[in-house]
């Protein structure tokens, strides 16, 4: 299967241009992350927790995508 990418100008002249043949890589979903905590008081600051266990590192995405 071949992909390409399209891209549209604004009107009025709406013009287009398009890519030569892509190269698309599969790859796996990432881990899922799993944040926990307990209560955060404003009234008791310095005393709640907030841990973020099976991030990844050296994994990116493109701005638009987080």
């Amino acid at each position: 299967m071949s992909y390409y990418v399209l891209a549209t100008g604004a009107a009025p002249t709406s013009c287009t241009s398009q890519t030569a043949n892509a190269s698309i890589t599969e790859v796996a979903n990432p881990v899922v992350y799993t944040l926990s905590g307990n209560s955060i008081c404003a009234s008791a600051p310095g005393t709640g927790t907030i841990t973020l266990s099976n991030s990844q590192t050296g994994k990116t995405a493109p701005p638009d995508q987080p």
